[in-house]
């Protein structure tokens, strides 16, 4: 199946991903991921059953995938507790829940 694949670094996702489309995934390294990290955007429905990730981007591997409608309620909660988080703070966030499958609670002390 071909897709459409977008070449984006972890900081533009943080700055983009409400305008991103909830029906993208982000195939990202599965490890904690840094702001200068290059990740694949991609529509899931373009997966074959059995993927999770694209070919090309396990090829890379970015064989960890994030789903946009979670980095972006992520993002919202955060924002929820800190009014202008900082790039750094939502990086900490994201990288909690994909550790926790949890929202961070600032209130706990970073």
């Amino acid at each position: 199946m071909s897709t459409h694949s977008t070449n984006v670094t972890v900081l533009w996702l943080l700055d983009h991903s409400k305008s991103l489309n909830r029906d993208q995934i982000v195939c990202t390294p599965p490890r904690q991921l840094e702001l200068d990290d290059v990740c694949v955007v991609i529509d899931w429905r373009d997966l074959e059953p059995d993927e999770d990730v694209t070919p090309e981007a396990s090829l890379r591997g970015l064989t960890a995938p994030f789903g946009v409608p979670a980095i972006q309620d992520v993002i919202s909660n955060l924002e929820m507790q800190v009014a202008n988080p900082s790039h750094e703070l939502k990086l900490q966030a994201i990288n909690f829940y994909r550790d926790h499958d949890a929202f961070i609670d600032i209130r706990d002390g970073l």
